[in-house]
């Protein structure tokens, strides 16, 4: 991508949100508990997220267990098969969640939460700030899970901090992250297991605001002699980001696809990507998977969508969809609108082509991208300004 100009780079520091300035602000350091109940009679019990002393608008979380000790169960305490059959977010009217995984073969979870744009949530009294939940000593409960104790082994659940024989996200060294603005906060993570059940643990991050660096935390159980050292991968430039990513912001009727502005559908200014009432960032499907490689038909009142090995079916009006012949379901419907463009949840369709898929509350961007994308990495902040800036100055000439 061609160098920008004085006067681009000038455009990008007053794109930036203020909140994104007075991120550094002092803060007393956040704290992430994942607090365990007494097992039932089954077995079953629930580990619950609570947030204490954090100012954020994305967490990020990564959790390991034992298969063998325990494992992920629906309210029924069957065996569950993906995500949302063990996790609940509750009454959080004012959080939406992406790149929720299970892996039960590795004994990986992970999850993002981020506040929706336009929401905030506070306690303790503390400042209401748009975009930014606020949170003080009396904590704020985010998600529930349900698990099964299997035999009679302690359970082991733990943050899936760095490890060199363990399941952990590449992305997360520490086992989580609590940002706001691109800047991770010092905090400490722990999950607390009652007697009955096991060990309990804990992990430190030192976080990246006030422009310190980010640890990846030891657990309970490391030493510093046996910790493992961070794998050193080839570093992506905010312009390698742009080129590999496609972005799209809330309301807006252009796109910066892989390294240039485009219209999403010239002359209709009805089309843009949108955020529904379940929280889901809604999105034309032919316009994302066309640029994502794959072809697109209309199949009487069903999408089709084909790249290589890949069929992907989303009927209109139904949550269900098939991925090569196997019925999945969304948590929102698909749906064509008067403007007639069918409009599919963006996560479902982006992923299953391969892609990897996260969205920023700073620029009310979705960002489909080919490289793995750290959520308020510095590399990954440049890149969302320099998108933005595209739009800013490009977006007009494009319609």
């Amino acid at each position: 991508m061609r160098k920008r100009s004085i006067s681009l780079l000038l455009v990008l520091c007053l794109c930036i949100p203020w909140g994104a300035v007075t991120a550094a602000a002092a803060e007393p350091e956040g704290k992430a508990v994942f607090t365990a109940d007494s097992a039932d009679a089954e077995g079953c019990f629930d580990l619950t997220l609570t947030l204490y002393n954090a100012r954020f608008n994305v967490f990020s979380f990564a959790l390991r267990y034992d298969p063998d000790t325990v494992e992920p169960v629906d309210a029924a305490g069957k065996t569950a098969a993906e995500f949302w059959d063990f996790a609940d977010k509750g009454n959080t009217p004012w959080m939406s969640t992406i790149g929720e995984s299970l892996d039960a073969d590795k004994g990986l979870i992970e999850f993002t939460g981020y506040v929706n744009p336009g929401k905030s949530v506070t306690t303790d009294g503390r400042e209401k700030v748009t975009g930014v939940a606020n949170v003080g000593a009396s904590g704020l409960e985010v998600f529930t899970f349900r698990f099964k104790k299997l035999g009679t082994a302690p359970v082991v659940i733990e943050l899936a901090a760095q490890s060199a024989t363990k399941p952990w996200a590449e992305d997360l060294p520490a086992g989580g992250a609590i940002l706001d603005a691109g800047e991770s906060m010092k905090a400490s993570y722990e999950v607390q297991l009652p007697a009955d059940l096991g060990t309990s643990g804990s992990v430190s991050d030192e976080g990246t605001a006030g422009g310190g660096t980010s640890s990846g935390g030891t657990s309970s159980g490391d030493t510093a002699e046996d910790k493992p050292a961070k794998p050193v991968k080839p570093a992506v430039t905010a312009d390698e980001l742009v080129e590999n990513t496609l972005f799209l912001q809330i309301g807006n009727r252009a796109a910066v696809a892989f390294g240039g502005v485009t219209a999403i559908y010239p002359g209709e200014p009805d089309v843009y990507a949108y955020i529904n009432g379940d929280g889901r960032t809604m999105i034309p499907v032919r316009f994302v998977a066309e640029r994502l490689g794959a072809t697109v038909v209309w199949d009487h009142g069903v999408v089709d969508i084909r790249k290589g090995d890949t069929v992907i079916r989303m009927p209109v009006g139904s949550k269900e969809y098939t991925i090569n012949g196997v019925t999945k379901t969304m948590d929102t419907a698909t749906i064509r609108p008067a403007h007639g463009r069918t409009m599919v949840p963006i996560r479902f369709v982006a992923e299953a082509l391969g892609y990897h898929v996260q969205y920023d509350t700073t620029y009310h961007m979705a960002i489909i991208s080919a490289k793995d994308w750290t959520p308020g990495g510095k590399t990954e902040e440049a890149a969302l300004s320099q998108a933005s800036g595209l739009l800013i100055m490009y977006g007009g000439f494009v319609m």
